[in-house]
């Protein structure tokens, strides 16, 4: 992982996560799962733990397989728009909460 910086990648996180938040689109994130996202971690592996589900448990939600969703967690996989609006809704959250 990196270090939390002021380049702007960690700006453009910062504005995504108010803007979702603002549009009552977002659910509170602790501030160290923030942190985790800030640092280049998967957005969509963050909010998973935050939910308290494994990979297997949002694949089944999500309508897709957990292999998809592990290899979107490790940055293998982008994921389709429609699949990662699934993604987000099985977790509760916006799409914008999981943009990188």
């Amino acid at each position: 992982m990196r270090n939390v910086g002021n380049d702007t990648a960690d700006l453009a996180r910062i504005d995504a996560l108010v803007a979702a938040k603002e549009r009552g689109k977002s659910n509170p994130l602790p501030l160290a799962a923030m942190k985790r996202i800030l640092s280049g971690e998967s957005p969509v592996r963050v909010w998973r733990e935050v939910r308290g589900m494994t990979q297997a448990e949002l694949a089944a939600k999500a309508g897709t397989v957990a292999s998809y969703i592990s290899m979107i967690e490790k940055g293998e996989r982008a994921g389709t728009t429609a699949k990662l609006k699934r993604i987000a809704a099985a977790l509760g959250v916006g799409l914008d909460d999981l943009a990188t």
